[in-house]
Protein backbone atom coordinates (compact mmCIF):
# COMPACT_ATOMS: atom_id res chain seq x y z
CA UNK A 1 0.00 0.00 0.00
CA UNK A 2 2.71 2.16 0.83
CA UNK A 3 4.45 1.56 -2.48
CA UNK A 4 1.52 2.49 -4.35
CA UNK A 5 0.99 5.96 -2.79
CA UNK A 6 4.71 6.70 -3.14
CA UNK A 7 4.38 5.78 -6.53
CA UNK A 8 1.48 8.50 -6.89
CA UNK A 9 3.37 10.75 -5.36
CA UNK A 10 6.48 10.29 -7.71
CA UNK A 11 4.06 11.08 -10.93
CA UNK A 12 2.28 13.61 -9.47
CA UNK A 13 5.60 15.45 -9.10
CA UNK A 14 6.48 14.69 -12.34
CA UNK A 15 3.22 15.76 -13.78
CA UNK A 16 3.84 18.81 -11.94
CA UNK A 17 7.30 19.85 -13.34
CA UNK A 18 5.98 18.91 -16.82
CA UNK A 19 3.32 21.19 -16.42
CA UNK A 20 5.70 23.83 -15.00
CA UNK A 21 7.96 23.25 -18.08
CA UNK A 22 5.46 24.08 -20.46
CA UNK A 23 4.10 27.08 -18.80
CA UNK A 24 7.63 28.26 -18.93
CA UNK A 25 7.88 27.42 -22.22
CA UNK A 26 4.69 29.09 -23.79
CA UNK A 27 5.84 31.88 -21.45
CA UNK A 28 9.03 32.43 -23.07
CA UNK A 29 7.17 32.08 -26.79
CA UNK A 30 4.69 34.59 -25.67
CA UNK A 31 7.24 36.43 -24.32
CA UNK A 32 9.53 36.57 -27.77
CA UNK A 33 6.28 37.22 -29.69
CA UNK A 34 5.32 40.47 -27.88
CA UNK A 35 9.29 41.22 -27.62
CA UNK A 36 9.90 40.32 -31.35
CA UNK A 37 6.67 41.65 -33.50
CA UNK A 38 8.45 43.14 -36.80
CA UNK A 39 11.48 40.61 -35.91
CA UNK A 40 12.05 37.38 -37.79
CA UNK A 41 12.83 34.48 -35.95
CA UNK A 42 16.83 34.79 -36.34
CA UNK A 43 16.21 38.11 -34.55
CA UNK A 44 16.52 40.50 -37.63
CA UNK A 45 14.33 43.22 -37.79
CA UNK A 46 11.55 43.28 -40.38
CA UNK A 47 11.37 45.96 -42.92
CA UNK A 48 9.20 48.75 -42.18
CA UNK A 49 5.81 49.64 -44.22
CA UNK A 50 7.33 53.46 -43.56
CA UNK A 51 9.40 55.33 -46.24
CA UNK A 52 12.76 56.00 -45.30
CA UNK A 53 13.90 59.53 -43.99
CA UNK A 54 15.93 61.41 -46.65
CA UNK A 55 19.25 61.74 -46.40
CA UNK A 56 20.88 65.21 -45.75
CA UNK A 57 21.85 66.69 -49.33
CA UNK A 58 24.36 69.12 -47.82
CA UNK A 59 26.55 69.62 -44.57
CA UNK A 60 26.92 72.20 -42.70
CA UNK A 61 30.75 72.58 -44.77
CA UNK A 62 28.64 72.77 -48.08
CA UNK A 63 26.37 75.17 -46.60
CA UNK A 64 29.47 77.71 -45.66
CA UNK A 65 30.96 76.84 -49.04
CA UNK A 66 27.89 77.87 -50.64
CA UNK A 67 27.16 81.11 -48.78
CA UNK A 68 30.98 82.27 -49.26
CA UNK A 69 31.05 81.17 -53.19
CA UNK A 70 27.53 83.11 -53.76
CA UNK A 71 28.64 86.61 -51.61
CA UNK A 72 31.91 86.75 -53.18
CA UNK A 73 30.37 86.49 -56.81
CA UNK A 74 28.17 89.62 -55.06
CA UNK A 75 31.29 91.56 -54.03
CA UNK A 76 32.89 91.04 -57.61
CA UNK A 77 29.85 91.93 -59.10
CA UNK A 78 29.45 95.18 -57.29
CA UNK A 79 32.63 96.12 -57.30
CA UNK A 80 32.55 95.93 -61.24
CA UNK A 81 29.72 98.27 -61.13
CA UNK A 82 31.36 100.44 -59.03
CA UNK A 83 33.79 100.73 -61.65
CA UNK A 84 31.99 100.99 -64.62
CA UNK A 85 29.79 104.12 -62.64
CA UNK A 86 33.60 106.04 -62.19
CA UNK A 87 34.81 105.66 -65.70
CA UNK A 88 31.06 106.96 -66.64
CA UNK A 89 31.05 109.85 -64.33
CA UNK A 90 35.37 110.97 -65.18
CA UNK A 91 33.88 110.40 -69.18
CA UNK A 92 31.39 113.09 -68.07
CA UNK A 93 33.54 115.17 -66.62
CA UNK A 94 35.83 114.57 -69.74
CA UNK A 95 32.95 115.91 -71.76
CA UNK A 96 32.62 118.87 -69.92
CA UNK A 97 36.02 119.72 -69.80
CA UNK A 98 36.01 120.07 -73.30
CA UNK A 99 32.95 121.21 -74.01
CA UNK A 100 33.94 123.97 -71.51
CA UNK A 101 37.59 124.03 -73.50
CA UNK A 102 35.56 124.30 -76.82
CA UNK A 103 33.42 128.26 -75.25
CA UNK A 104 36.47 129.63 -73.89
CA UNK A 105 38.31 128.83 -77.74
CA UNK A 106 34.94 130.46 -79.07
CA UNK A 107 35.03 133.48 -76.70
CA UNK A 108 38.51 133.86 -77.33
CA UNK A 109 38.42 133.75 -81.37
CA UNK A 110 35.30 136.03 -81.11
CA UNK A 111 37.66 138.48 -78.67
CA UNK A 112 40.42 137.99 -81.33
CA UNK A 113 37.66 138.99 -84.28
CA UNK A 114 36.69 141.52 -81.95
CA UNK A 115 40.48 143.65 -81.60
CA UNK A 116 41.24 142.65 -85.33
CA UNK A 117 37.97 144.23 -86.46
CA UNK A 118 38.70 147.27 -83.90
CA UNK A 119 42.55 147.95 -85.22
CA UNK A 120 41.69 147.95 -89.11
CA UNK A 121 38.53 149.65 -88.54
CA UNK A 122 41.08 152.17 -86.94
CA UNK A 123 43.53 151.50 -89.78
CA UNK A 124 41.07 152.31 -92.59
CA UNK A 125 40.15 155.71 -90.76
CA UNK A 126 43.33 156.75 -91.05
CA UNK A 127 43.83 155.86 -94.40
CA UNK A 128 40.98 157.26 -95.63
CA UNK A 129 42.13 160.73 -93.63
CA UNK A 130 45.52 161.00 -95.58
CA UNK A 131 43.49 160.74 -98.83
CA UNK A 132 41.21 163.52 -97.30
CA UNK A 133 37.84 161.25 -97.35
CA UNK A 134 35.74 161.80 -94.84
CA UNK A 135 32.79 158.99 -94.16
CA UNK A 136 30.86 158.46 -90.90
CA UNK A 137 32.44 156.23 -88.61
CA UNK A 138 29.38 153.39 -89.70
CA UNK A 139 30.49 152.92 -93.05
CA UNK A 140 34.13 152.25 -92.14
CA UNK A 141 32.64 148.45 -91.20
CA UNK A 142 31.93 148.11 -94.83
CA UNK A 143 35.54 148.49 -96.00
CA UNK A 144 36.98 146.75 -93.13
CA UNK A 145 37.78 142.95 -94.26
CA UNK A 146 39.50 140.12 -92.35
CA UNK A 147 43.08 141.08 -92.65
CA UNK A 148 45.06 144.36 -93.31
CA UNK A 149 45.68 143.91 -97.05
CA UNK A 150 42.55 143.31 -97.99
CA UNK A 151 41.04 146.45 -95.39
CA UNK A 152 43.92 147.94 -97.61
CA UNK A 153 42.42 147.16 -100.90
CA UNK A 154 38.85 147.53 -100.21
CA UNK A 155 39.96 151.34 -98.62
CA UNK A 156 41.47 152.33 -101.56
CA UNK A 157 39.14 151.40 -103.99
CA UNK A 158 36.48 153.27 -102.41
CA UNK A 159 38.65 156.19 -101.87
CA UNK A 160 38.73 156.51 -105.70
CA UNK A 161 35.04 156.11 -106.53
CA UNK A 162 34.57 158.33 -104.06
CA UNK A 163 36.89 161.14 -105.20
CA UNK A 164 35.63 160.38 -109.21
CA UNK A 165 31.87 160.72 -107.62
CA UNK A 166 33.24 164.41 -105.65
CA UNK A 167 34.84 165.56 -109.01
CA UNK A 168 31.50 164.61 -111.33
CA UNK A 169 29.64 166.63 -108.64
CA UNK A 170 31.54 169.61 -108.59
CA UNK A 171 31.87 169.32 -112.66
CA UNK A 172 27.89 169.26 -112.48
CA UNK A 173 27.70 172.30 -110.26
CA UNK A 174 30.24 174.17 -112.24
CA UNK A 175 28.09 173.28 -115.33
CA UNK A 176 24.93 174.56 -113.38
CA UNK A 177 23.62 171.31 -112.99
CA UNK A 178 21.93 170.17 -109.89
CA UNK A 179 23.23 166.68 -108.50
CA UNK A 180 20.56 164.28 -109.31
CA UNK A 181 18.21 163.85 -105.97
CA UNK A 182 15.24 162.22 -107.47
CA UNK A 183 13.78 160.07 -109.93
CA UNK A 184 13.70 156.83 -111.30
CA UNK A 185 17.11 155.85 -111.05
CA UNK A 186 17.08 157.36 -107.31
CA UNK A 187 18.48 154.44 -104.39
CA UNK A 188 18.52 154.64 -100.64
CA UNK A 189 20.19 153.83 -98.02
CA UNK A 190 18.36 150.77 -97.48
CA UNK A 191 19.04 150.19 -101.00
CA UNK A 192 22.57 150.69 -100.59
CA UNK A 193 23.15 148.28 -97.52
CA UNK A 194 20.70 145.37 -99.11
CA UNK A 195 23.79 145.05 -101.60
CA UNK A 196 25.65 142.07 -100.93
CA UNK A 197 28.20 142.48 -103.45
CA UNK A 198 30.75 144.44 -101.49
CA UNK A 199 32.44 146.10 -103.99
CA UNK A 200 29.64 147.25 -105.77
CA UNK A 201 27.81 148.20 -102.30
CA UNK A 202 31.20 150.29 -101.87
CA UNK A 203 30.84 151.80 -105.33
CA UNK A 204 27.17 152.85 -104.29
CA UNK A 205 28.02 154.47 -101.19
CA UNK A 206 30.63 156.32 -102.62
CA UNK A 207 28.61 157.60 -105.31
CA UNK A 208 25.79 158.39 -103.06
CA UNK A 209 27.56 159.44 -99.81
CA UNK A 210 25.36 162.50 -99.36
CA UNK A 211 22.89 159.71 -98.37
CA UNK A 212 25.31 158.61 -95.13
CA UNK A 213 26.06 162.35 -93.79
CA UNK A 214 24.96 163.24 -90.85
CA UNK A 215 21.00 164.22 -90.67
CA UNK A 216 20.01 162.26 -93.45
Amino acid sequence: MKRKIFDLQLFAEESAREAAASEVTATRVSGVADLGEGTSASGDEKPSNEPPKPEAKYTDKDVDDIISRKFAEWEKKKEKEISQAEELANLNAQERAERERDQMKEELESLKRANTLNELTGTARKMLSEQEVSVPDELLVNLVRDNAEDTKTAVNKFAEVFKEAVKKGIADALKGQPPKVGGANTVTKDDIMAVKNPIERQELIAKNIHLFQKGV
